[in-house]
Formats: C-alpha cells, sequence, structure tokens
C-alpha cells in the first residue's frame, strides 16, 4: 500500500493467546515467552503498544498457598500468597503493557515476572481512542465474577450505540475505546426496555472517542479524532435477554447475546479463570486462528494451545512448517472455550443477513490486499498466493509496453511477481526500502509519518537508467508517497512510469476497524482517471477490477473446517463465503442508520 504521510486508511490490531496443556505448572512451556514471540510474529498489525496479561487459571496453584490450604488457614478464603519472593500469585493476574514495539516494551525480567499458566498479548494500532496509556491493551477488569482480561481486534461498528445504551445503564468508562464497551456489556445483567418507536432498534448514538462527551457527538469516531461522514451502523438486539444472573458467568450465553445484538466487526480474546474465550464476530471480518505446540520429540505431546490474529506468528513455534502449529480458523459467530484440555466450541451465533438480502459472510479483502504477512493463511490459502493472483489479474486487465516490472517495497512485491509472469515482462527491483524506520503507514501522526516516508525509499538507478517502468503499488488511497516515489524515479533515469495497482480504488470510509476518514479525501473521488496520472506524475495509471479482485481472493478459497460441536439450530452451512468490500463498493454488511435517525432521549 502506498503509505500516507497524511491521516488514511490505517492498520488493525494483533491478539494473541496461550493456554498451556495440563496438568499445571508445564515446564515444558513458558507462557508469557511464547506470547512475547507471537507478538513479535504479529508486529506488522500494530505499533504503537503493546501488552501481555497472565493468569495461573487455578485457586491453589501457587505453593504457599497449597500450604496454608492443608494448614488450614484463613488466608486461602481470598487465596493471597503472603511470600514476597513467591512466583505465582494465584489471586490476580499479572501484566505489562507499554507504549513501543514488542521488543521495546518488555524486557527478560518481564517475561521472568508473567508467569502463569495461560495468557493473552495484544498490538494495538489506534482505530478507535488516542494512542495512549489508557488504551493499551489487553485491559484488566474487577468484576463480581472475578477478574478477567480483554484483548479486541475491530471495531464495533454500533459503538456509538452500545457506549449511550451503557451510559443509561449508569456505566462509567476509563478508557476511550471498544474494548472496555464489550466488558461492559458482557457484564451489565439487565436490558434496556424495548424502544418506543416502530421504525428503530432500542440504540441510540454517541461517542467520547474524539474527546466530546457522550452527549455532545452523535457521529461514530475513525480514531483520530475525527467524524465519520454522516452514516452509522447499528446492530440488531436480542429479542430476549439470555445473560445469566449473578454468581459464575455463562460466558457462552453472554458472548453469543452480545454478537445477536452487535454482529461485528471483532475477533476478541477473554482471559477468566483457568480459560480464554476466542470469539470472532458472526461475519468473519476480522481473522483468528487456532494452533498448538507440541513437543519436539518423538512423542509430539502438546504442551500450549494458542489462538491468533494470524497464522504467521505460529511459525516459532513449528518443527517444521506453519502447517505442524495451524489446526484451523475460529469460524463465523463461534465461540471457542480454551483450556488446559484444549478447544471446545461453546456456541455459535446464527448468520446475520447481509445488507445484500443474502446469507454471506463478510471477511475484510484487505487482510488480503495489504494488511496481513505474506505468510498468513486465511480460507485455506496463502495470503502470498492470493497478492500474486492479483498481480496476474491485473497483467490480463491493463498490461502496457514496458522495460521491465517492479513494485513499491514490500506488499507489493507479490503482486509484481504475478504481474511480470503473467506478461512475460521481467521483475527488476527499482527501490530499496530502508526497513529500520517502520512502516509509515500506521504511523499516528502526519508529521512522523511525513519524516519517515523522506527516508523510507532509495533507487536502484543502474536498474532504472533509461527504462519504461510498470511500478505496482498494492493500492492507492490518497497517492502522496506514491507521487514522491514516481518523482523520485524519474529523477533517477527512468524513461516511463507507469502504475499499476493491485487493488481498486478505495472510495469509501470503513466502519470496522479500518481508518478511512472520509471519502473526499481518497484520491479515486478527488479526480477522475484522467486526472490521476498527471497528479501522480505517471504515465499511465491503472486499478484492478473488482471482479479481478475477486476472482483472485476466490480462486484458492477452501471451505472451512467444521467446529468441534456444530449446532442443528445454527445453518451455518446455508451461508455463502463473502468478503467485505464495503471501501471500495459502498456496500457495507449491514445496514448504516443516518446521524438523524439517531435516538438521544433516554
Amino acid at each position: 500500500m502506498e503509505e500516507n504521510i497524511n491521516d488514511g486508511m490505517r492498520e488493525e490490531c494483533a491478539v494473541f493467546g496461550c493456554v498451556s496443556s495440563g496438568p499445571w505448572p508445564n515446564p515444558n512451556v513458558d507462557v508469557a515467552g511464547v506470547i512475547y514471540n507471537g507478538l513479535i510474529g504479529l508486529q506488522h498489525r500494530g505499533q504503537e503498544s503493546s501488552g501481555i496479561v497472565v493468569g495461573s487459571g487455578e485457586k491453589n496453584s501457587c505453593k504457599h498457598v497449597r500450604e496454608q490450604f492443608i494448614k488450614g488457614s484463613s488466608a486461602t478464603e481470598n487465596f493471597l500468597c503472603k511470600e514476597p519472593q513467591c512466583e505465582l500469585d494465584s489471586s490476580k493476574l499479572r501484566s505489562k503493557k507499554g507504549m513501543g514495539l514488542v521488543g521495546s516494551v518488555f524486557k527478560e525480567d518481564d517475561i521472568r515476572y508473567l508467569k502463569g499458566n495461560l495468557g493473552i498479548g495484544h498490538n494495538r494500532y489506534s482505530t478507535a481512542g488516542p494512542s495512549d496509556m489508557i488504551n493499551c491493551q489487553p485491559l484488566q477488569f474487577y468484576t463480581k465474577c472475578g477478574e478477567i482480561a480483554l484483548a479486541h481486534n475491530g471495531e464495533i461498528v454500533n459503538a456509538p450505540a452500545l457506549r449511550n445504551e451503557l451510559f443509561a445503564r449508569g456505566a462509567v468508562f476509563t478508557a476511550d475505546s471498544d474494548t472496555e464497551m464489550i466488558a461492559q456489556a458482557l457484564m451489565a445483567d439487565e436490558r434496556l426496555p424495548p424502544s418506543k418507536s416502530p421504525e428503530f432498534h432500542p440504540l441510540t448514538s454517541s461517542s467520547s472517542r474524539n474527546g466530546t462527551s457522550h452527549n455532545e457527538c452523535n457521529g461514530m469516531s475513525n480514531g483520530c479524532g475525527q467524524q465519520h461522514e454522516d452514516l452509522i451502523p447499528y446492530g440488531t438486539p436480542s429479542p430476549t435477554d439470555l445473560r445469566s444472573r449473578g454468581g459464575d458467568p455463562e460466558w457462552g450465553v453472554r458472548i453469543l447475546d452480545l454478537m445477536t445484538r452487535y454482529p461485528l466487526a471483532y475477533s476478541f480474546l477473554l482471559l477468566h479463570k483457568d480459560a480464554i474465550y476466542a470469539v470472532r464476530d458472526c461475519f468473519g471480518n476480522r481473522p483468528l486462528s487456532l494452533g498448538r505446540i507440541r513437543l519436539d520429540d518423538d512423542s509430539g505431546q502438546v504442551v500450549a494451545w494458542l489462538v491468533a490474529s494470524e497464522t504467521c506468528c505460529f511459525k516459532d513455534f513449528a518443527r517444521k512448517t506453519v502447517k505442524d502449529v495451524f489446526l484451523r480458523e475460529v469460524l463465523p459467530g463461534e465461540v471457542v472455550k480454551i483450556t488446559a484440555t484444549g478447544f471446545e466450541t461453546v456456541g455459535r451465533a446464527p448468520p446475520k443477513l447481509h445488507v445484500s438480502r443474502k446469507l454471506t459472510t463478510a471477511f475484510c479483502v484487505f487482510e488480503y490486499v495489504y494488511f496481513a504477512r505474506g505468510d498468513s493463511f486465511f480460507e485455506g490459502q496463502q495470503v502470498y498466493r492470493v497478492r500474486e493472483e492479483c498481480g496476474r489479474q491485473l497483467a490480463r486487465e491493463s498490461v502496457v509496453e514496458a522495460d521491465v516490472v517492479s513494485n513499491v517495497p514490500d506488499s507489493a512485491t507479490a503482486a509484481a511477481h504475478g504481474f511480470a509472469r503473467e506478461s512475460g515482462i521481467p521483475y527488476v527491483e527499482v527501490l530499496t526500502k530502508n526497513n529500520y524506520v517502520g512502516r509509515t503507514f500506521i504511523q499516528p501522526s502526519n508529521r512522523l509519518r511525513q519524516s519517515a516516508v523522506s527516508r523510507k525509499f532509495g533507487a536502484l538507478t543502474e536498474n532504472l537508467d533509461n527504462k519504461r517502468i510498470i511500478l505496482i503499488d498494492d493500492s492507492i488511497v490518497r497517492g502522496n508517497t506514491l507521487r514522491t516515489i514516481v518523482k523520485l524515479l524519474r529523477d533517477s533515469g527512468a524513461k516511463e512510469v507507469h502504475v499499476r495497482a493491485a487493488c481498486p480504488p478505495v472510495r469509501h470510509p470503513c466502519y470496522m476497524g479500518v481508518n478511512i476518514p472520509t471519502r473526499n479525501e481518497l484520491i479515486a473521488n478527488q479526480m477522475s482517471a484522467e486526472e490521476l496520472p498527471h497528479y501522480l506524475g505517471a504515465d499511465s495509471v491503472a486499478y484492478l477490477s473488482i471482479d479481478g479482485l475477486l476472482r483472485a481472493v476466490k480462486k484458492g478459497a477452501k471451505p472451512p473446517l467444521p467446529s468441534e460441536n456444530p449446532q442443528a439450530d445454527c445453518p451455518w452451512e446455508k451461508v455463502e463465503a463473502g468478503h467485505c468490500t464495503a471501501c471500495l463498493t459502498g456496500v457495507y454488511p449491514v445496514e448504516l442508520m443516518k446521524k438523524s435517525d439517531i435516538r438521544t432521549d433516554w
């Protein structure tokens, strides 16, 4: 993707979870170390902050507490260990969070401190809420059911409605992200009365994400202090209150209730006591995969169970390939309970009707275009292969006479190779990239992006002198960086520069966790196809068609593996595998509500 020097489309977040196999403690696995390495492998999904939360998972895991229990000490009532040097306080979750990259947040002492039998981690790029410590995840909460931790990837499309509903219940918030709203909604036992208006569901909208109070803002924040335009998605509340009352929560019931009423877009991990609950929204918009770590010996014994945003991070735990670790994706609408004994599907929300009136999922197509790492697997196919096929399809649609095919490093490399193979024009690198600058696309401010882009790329002059170049980029959002690159190539001796984008033009905002502020700021809406080459300084510009993109994505896609506990009352076999192209077509998975139609009379 051309890496915007102004606010534009942004990356998502990463979640990772690990549960050591029983009996606990398992000497063959360091849970915090596994999570740390998993987050390193998911660093590309967020560079602003990182965090790990671990727990013992059982009341008496601390040897000092066990001794007190045997002696009949009253200290066991709260399971508090009073030994100052104890490595494991069984009554609390342990956490470490900080701003910056994974490697800078965690030191060896931190990993040693984070002793536990299970835990979750998170890399953040803010799509909802500012970039600061208070929004670093995983977030921890003290509830009537005990301490929980939550890590979330995505953005609830009806978050303003959910926030206002929770305000009406008397909820207060300490953070400014969707994650806290999810926790509040899961723990709320009472439901608001049905709407008095027959036209709208009992959801109102307000948001404090951009610094305004809940009764001052009716728009959906895009996570960078601006408001999306005049449309806000909303969900369908369930007809009955399915939540359990008091005592230990029935997490499966609570989560399914949330998913029924707020169907997208999220994948999240909930840590409570001895289990992690892995949840993927009803449309499968955000990715989530399950895996396992085996001993590197003849026994092949499983020592840990894993869950992650992408499979690419599993390779560090594989004996040979990622497939040694990767089991399957969490299915759309599925709730998976992960314990010391493995995975269990505790429920699956019924499918939601797409706005097109079809039963279809809506996996984010930009995971293939840009977000995911090339070695990750989605829908039974590797991301790199899909990108390569996009390049082949692009060559079929818009080839031009040239001497070399090249790419904007790095995510357009696969598409450039595909274009070169299909067209027969040789692939030659003409740009070099300074990998130590970081991904300017996900720098949180304009000033940081501008300084980063200026030192990001260099020209390989001997490869491009007097050459006609087809330059492949994975997408064009604003064109600012691409314009600078085209000028660099021309100044370095290129005879012609023909720009080809392996993605259709981005024309619409996203409400599901990707930051696209307004239509007017997208270059495809600012100028015509005839004006764009002049603006970029290119000899020609062409995009991959939407049909071409979907053809490339679906070519190698395979149906998902079934869950271990399918439910007869969930007709998922009738649901088609689909992809969200809302930022390209303006067709969103759910209906959008206008600001003027939002109730605020609570």
